[in-house]
Parts: structure tokens; C-alpha cells; sequence
């Protein structure tokens, strides 16, 4: 299954946040309430106060035993004297799981060994179980069903390529003709509710006259009603391209269709290959760092550097943003 994980960069230079002294750790990374965290080799990251003498991380399914700093839910300690700014999970998690961890700071206070107060608790959700492939359409349709009412006849798969993939794809042919709408969809996605999700997918669009639309959906009924998230009025052939990933929160089970509308004849062929759903990435173990901008009087351009960053599962892009003015004015950022 491909990986997308789209990264912003903001060409922003921000004051620097001084270090806080006293309390409780602060900036968790994983963000609290992080979605689709790797159940494997996953590390925490925080950044702890001035003055910390030592300090313990406290890790479980159960937030008691972490809001108690229960013995059974200590994941490290630094007693006597070592500080911690990051801890690698060891072992697999659960997936579809909700893990709850907090640092315990202790501090060196007139000789005295004291614990800090009002401990925040954060948490994050494991990558939920998915019973689902993607959708090369190397060899078939891969269990895709044509639901109609109309065109039945008119999606098949074919062992040629109109798309920059390996051969294979599923098309939707303008004959017989018909007007109506006509579905095709996928196999069941299966998904826990709320669950974030997207898809992409690369299409082609041969045209004939008039307008052909077509279009991309979801359905938690096997196709009685969709949730349309893409569709395309097309007076010109468009492609071959890669669609947008389409974000979208999982009622729970879904299938993924497509469609075509109208009057058949206005179309030639529509072809689709590389349908993928997708995790997306809520923060990776080392976001992207260190942005410069360099400016070159002769060759009249900008470069930017920075520092790549890393995920457990491999970055397959960055996106970069422009934003005109100073980093305090409310100007809308352009993606270059």
C-alpha cells in the first residue's frame, strides 16, 4: 500500500520560545490526540523545563494508572539524576488502540527531591486494523462491482495503460449508449468510525462532445446513497493525471465508487488505475527543521534547504508554501 504524507513548510521566522522554568513538560511529540500513530519502533519526544533533577515516563491502554503514576504503567526513569527528552516504544502496540503517557518531572529543591504538580496527560491513537488492499488493477478489477442502474455493460477492465503505472486499468466505455448515471464500486473498506482516511488515485479522460462528467464517492449502504468527494465536468480531454487525495473521516464500513453521469455518448473512455486509500500523516517522529532561504541577484532565484525530517514509514513529498509579506501579516500562503 503506497504511503502519502503530505508536510508543510511556511517560509516563517518565528521569535524563539524560551525555556520554561519549573513545572511540567511541555511540546508532546506525539501531538496530543494524534491519529494513526506506527505500532511499531514508535518514539515520544517532549521538551522539559530548567532545572529538572530527573524525571520518568509513565505509558498504558489505562489512564489511571498514568494519571497515578501507577509503578505498573512506568515505561523510564531517570532516577537519580539522568533527564530524559525522548523514549522509543518497545515491542508492537495494539492497533486501533488508545495509548495514554505523561512525563513525571522531579526537581532538586533545598536539598530535597520533589516530584512536580498538575502533570498533563497525553495520548494518541494506533493505526487502525484495515482489511484492504489497493487498487492496481493489474490483473482485474479486483472485486469491483458495477451497480448501475444504468451502463452495467459499460465499466471493464483492460491490460492496457493510458496512465504513467504498469498495465492494467479499469475503464468506463461511452457505448452502449445510455443517460443515467453509472456505478462502480469497490470491495468493503473495513473502518472504525471517525477514522481519518483519503484517497488518490490517477484517472485519464478521453472526450467526445458536449460534457462528460464523471466522479468519485464513498457509500455505507452498498451503493444506495454516496457521498460524492470529487467529480469533473469535462468539455476536453483532462490527463493523464494524479486525482487530488481526497480527505474525508470514515463513518465506519465504506466502499469507494466511481461514476459516470449524463448522456454516454459524450465520452469516448475514462480510464482509472492506482486507486489508493490512504493514512494521513498527523506528525511524523522528526518534522521537517532548519529552512533556509538564499537569494541569488544573478541567477534571480530563491533556494531553500532544509532538514528532511523523518517518519517511520518513508516521506514520499513535502509540500512548500509562499506567503507575501512579513510573517505577522494575515496574507493567504500559495503553494509553489
Amino acid at each position: 500500500m503506497k504511503s502519502l504524507f503530505t508536510l508543510l513548510l511556511s517560509l516563517t521566522i518565528n521569535a524563539a520560545v524560551s525555556a520554561q522554568s519549573g513545572g511540567f513538560a511541555f511540546h508532546p511529540m506525539t501531538a496530543d490526540g494524534a491519529l494513526s500513530i506506527s505500532t511499531q519502533g514508535h518514539f515520544l519526544y517532549w521538551e522539559n523545563p530548567d532545572s529538572v533533577y530527573f524525571n520518568e515516563v509513565y505509558f498504558s491502554t489505562d489512564s489511571s494508572l498514568v494519571a497515578n503514576l501507577d509503578p505498573s504503567a512506568l515505561l523510564i526513569s531517570g532516577l537519580p539524576s539522568t533527564v530524559y527528552d525522548s523514549v522509543q516504544i518497545a515491542g508492537t502496540l495494539l492497533n486501533n488502540t488508545k495509548y495514554y503517557w505523561c512525563v513525571a518531572e522531579w526537581y532538586l529543591i533545598d536539598g530535597n527531591v520533589a516530584r512536580g504538580f498538575n502533570i498533563p496527560v497525553w495520548y494518541f491513537y494506533t493505526v487502525p486494523y484495515v482489511g484492504y488492499d489497493a487498487y492496481s488493477f493489474d490483473n482485474g478489477l479486483q472485486g469491483w462491482q458495477t451497480i448501475g442502474p444504468q451502463g452495467m455493460n459499460n465499466w471493464y477492465w483492460a491490460n492496457t495503460s493510458h496512465t504513467p503505472n504498469q498495465p492494467g486499468e479499469m475503464i468506463f466505455g461511452g457505448s452502449p449508449s445510455f443517460t443515467g448515471t453509472s456505478f462502480i464500486m469497490s470491495p468493503v473498506l473495513t473502518e472504525p468510525a471517525g477514522f481519518e482516511l483519503a484517497v488518490d488515485f490517477w484517472y485519464f479522460l478521453d472526450f467526445n462532445s458536449d460534457t462528460a462528467s464523471v466522479g468519485f464517492g464513498i457509500t455505507t449502504d452498498d451503493g444506495a446513497s454516496w457521498d460524492t468527494l470529487w467529480h469533473l465536468d469535462a468539455t476536453g480531454n483532462v490527463g493523464p493525471t494524479l486525482g487530488s487525495t481526497y480527505e474525508f473521516t470514515a463513518p465506519g464500513n465504506i466502499r469507494m465508487g466511481f461514476y459516470y453521469k449524463g448522456n454516454s455518448d459524450n465520452i469516448n473512455y475514462f480510464y482509472v488505475d492506482d486507486v489508493f486509500p490512504v493514512v494521513p500523516l498527523t506528525i511524523g517522529a522528526y518534522p521537517p527543521s532548519f529552512l533556509k532561504a538564499k537569494a541569488s541577484y544573478t541567477e534571480k532565484q530563491v533556494t531553500l534547504n532544509w532538514n528532511p525530517g523523518y517518519s517511520i514509514d518513508p516521506i514520499l513529498g513535502y509540500r512548500v508554501l509562499r506567503q507575501e509579506g512579513l510573517p505577522e501579516d494575515n496574507n493567504p500562503y500559495v503553494t509553489l
